[in-house]
């Protein structure tokens, strides 16, 4: 993990992360927000598979993505669990680059 970035995000649950807003881009990529201010982006493209992520691939329902209970679901009933989003995403911005 780049440095400055191996904190934990605070959330409602100790250390756990907790998305607070979403954002569709093209590429199946999501931009996220979590409770700590982090802007961070999920590939989505390796887990497009299997019964529950593979109808994702469908643009409309792709970008039906939105926030609950602190992490993300779509209306198929896929979600992803906050702390698989925060550890597998990059920062929007690093902190190299500022």
């Amino acid at each position: 993990m780049p440095n400055g970035f191996s904190r934990p995000p605070e959330g409602s649950n100790g250390n756990l992360p907790q998305v607070i807003a979403v954002r569709p881009f093209p590429e199946y990529l999501l931009v996220l927000k979590f409770k700590d201010g982090d802007l961070r982006v999920f590939d989505m493209k390796p887990m497009l598979w299997g019964e529950m992520f593979e109808p994702l691939r469908a643009k409309d329902l792709f970008n039906q993505v939105r926030v609950e209970d602190g992490t993300i679901v779509w209306p198929n009933g896929a979600d992803i669990d906050p702390e698989q989003l925060y550890e597998e995403s990059s920062p929007l911005f690093p902190l190299d680059c500022l």
